[in-house]
């Protein structure tokens, strides 16, 4: 069965109150056999200014399992894209790989 066509936004540009969600990361990620859940996280500073950062979750994203695969073949081919353009570097991708293989998964 074909997927639905997406609706066309209108304009050529979001509008200026069109939400804008800047992360630094994912904190953490759970899923059941049909969904995924993640939340993302950025680094705030205090109000002060007195240097010290948290992080702080501000958004819940939940997916159907087939379309955060789908996400994540999409990023995976932006990363090698971003590689070849020379914004990041094979061996950086490694690092953060290496950093990703030491979590400990419970199941």
């Amino acid at each position: 069965m074909a997927e639905p066509a997406l609706p066309v936004p209108p304009g050529t540009f979001p509008p200026h109150n069109f939400p804008v969600a800047f992360a630094d990361g994912v904190l953490s990620i759970a899923n059941s056999p049909a969904n995924v859940k993640f939340y993302l996280f950025r680094f705030e500073p205090e109000f002060a200014g007195g240097g010290k950062t948290q992080m702080q979750p501000f958004v819940q994203v939940v997916m159907p399992m087939d379309n955060f695969a789908a996400t994540f073949a999409f990023f995976e081919a932006a990363v090698q894209r971003f590689i070849s353009q020379g914004y990041l570097t094979q061996a950086r991708l490694e690092e953060h790989r290496k950093v990703s293989a030491q979590i400990a998964w419970k199941t």
